[in-house]
């Protein structure tokens, strides 16, 4: 409902302003939010800033699963992540105690978290239960069986390895099967910042805004890019394409 109602608020004000060609605006068909994407081209794919996923237009162009990609929360690359539990437990003869926090993580960032806990856990037993399911949990899903994003979670692996050029041949042979993938490329051009192929990173950025002209973590990162190269008006005029998000 909010979602409408300022995508309508928005409309007025072109309207009062004899814009209201200009508006633009497509609904969400996973959470239902209305997006507003006047200024931005049109693109094969939009992102739903509520729902934080990346949707092909054409539905019956959709990659499979699509609605359950997005950012990890642990390492930053576009994956198929998932609520993962840390859980401890400890005791010290008359003191015990446990921590337990949730976070969104990829399969890769989970399997190192699972094993961590499965080693502190086994001193102590009683976390061993939840360590084990996690670890179990950590090696299925992801996007191993996906027919449309297969390789993706091994291509982030060896980018956050630092094994890049082993990264940049998987992702380009995702995007050569996919050709509209906005959060694939968004993954090749952190992996090329991380490379300190910055140049690269930028064209890479703007390949993923081609297919997403919306995206806003491929805008975020281009923006960083872009103030830090002395290009501070262009870096301005997209934050503001960006501000309403």
């Amino acid at each position: 409902m909010a979602s409408v109602t300022q995508a309508e608020i928005h409309r007025r004000e072109l309207k009062e302003n004899r814009q209201e060609r200009l508006f633009r605006a497509e609904t969400c068909r996973y959470c239902g939010a209305m997006v507003d994407l006047s200024g931005f081209e049109m693109t094969p794919q939009m992102y739903c800033p509520y729902c934080q996923t990346i949707i092909v237009l054409r539905r019956d162009k959709a990659h499979s699963d699509e609605k359950n990609y997005g950012i990890c929360d642990q390492c930053g690359f576009y994956s198929r992540p998932k609520i993962f539990t840390k859980f401890y437990f400890y005791f010290l003869v008359h003191v015990f105690g446990y921590r337990c926090q949730q976070i969104y993580m990829c399969n890769p960032c989970m399997r190192s978290a699972a094993w961590t806990m499965l080693l502190f856990n086994f001193l102590f037993i009683i976390g061993l239960p939840s360590a084990i399911y996690q670890v179990i949990r950590s090696h299925l899903g992801g996007s191993t069986f996906n027919k449309d994003f297969v390789g993706l979670d091994k291509a982030n692996s060896k980018a956050k390895s630092k094994k890049y050029q082993k990264a940049f041949a998987i992702y380009a042979t995702i995007e050569k099967r996919l050709g509209h993938c906005a959060g694939v490329r968004y993954n090749h051009a952190l992996a090329l910042s991380h490379a300190g192929q910055n140049d690269e990173a930028i064209a890479m950025l703007n390949e993923s805004l081609k297919d997403c002209s919306n995206y806003l973590p491929s805008a975020t990162l281009l923006q960083s890019f872009l103030a830090s190269g002395n290009q501070a008006e262009q870096a301005a005029e997209l934050a503001m394409k960006f501000a309403k998000y």
